[in-house]
């Protein structure tokens, strides 16, 4: 299946909004959001003019981190 004309606009706008993170939450939460939409899946649906993302992939180190800073 050929990817939607509609993903790479997505992709690019991702990647622009990715990098600026004001701390190290907000880096875990980059870095998951990096992986579940740049990222290779089979748990993204385009539906009604947008992407939907059924599942984020966070690591089990990635939750630990996110859990103890605040």
């Amino acid at each position: 299946m050929e990817p939607p004309d509609e993903l790479a606009p997505m992709r690019q706008a991702v990647r622009a909004a990715l990098g600026h993170p004001a701390n190290e939450r907000e880096q875990i939460v980059e870095t998951v959001l990096a992986r579940s939409l740049l990222g290779p899946t089979g748990k993204t649906y385009i539906g009604d003019d947008r992407f939907i993302v059924v599942e984020l992939s966070p690591t089990l180190a990635e939750l630990e981190r996110f859990a103890v800073t605040g």
